[in-house]
């Protein structure tokens, strides 16, 4: 085989290499595209902030308790495909990363697990609307009972 042949051919399985890896990021993309933005609400007086954005093959996302003007709690937030399956990942005030496996969705509700963490070893979030969802966290004690629950509004895409 030539020279210029062969590199056509490694330019052509790049390609479709490449090809399959966009679709596979295109599904995982669509699957979970509602949950970019910034949302905000409240607990307890306590505000709660979660900004999610797509950064080429995952989502990453930031999340903040606010309490008299304190940040009580900073957490960096990764949603991605570990294996071919969707993962969640917590790095917690600098502390993790704690891991939650995709458990599956259903009626929007998006579930992801860790049965070796204590709490939250569950981790809800139920898309309510385009501008509202439900964020839930149970402990493996009680896992059908939400410990805490709160609801975050969109406030920009």
């Amino acid at each position: 085989m030539s020279k210029p042949l062969n590199i056509l051919l490694v330019v052509f399985m790049t390609s479709l290499l490449g090809l399959g890896c966009s679709e596979k990021d295109n599904a995982f993309r669509n699957q979970f595209r509602w949950l970019s933005g910034k949302w905000e609400g409240s607990n307890e007086g306590t505000e709660l902030i979660e900004q999610w954005i797509w950064n080429k093959t995952r989502f990453e996302g930031q999340a903040f308790e606010i309490k008299g003007g304190d940040t009580l709690l900073v957490e960096d937030l990764f949603l991605d495909e570990y294996n071919g399956i969707p993962g969640y990942a917590a790095i917690v005030n600098g502390d993790g990363p704690f891991m939650f496996a995709f458990k599956g969705e259903k009626d929007g509700v998006y579930e992801f697990q860790n049965e070796e963490h204590d709490f939250p070893s569950i981790i809800r979030y139920r898309y309510d609307s385009d501008s509202s969802i439900t964020i839930s966290l149970m402990s493996k004690e009680s896992p059908n009972e939400a410990n805490l629950s709160y609801q975050l509004k969109r406030i920009q895409r």
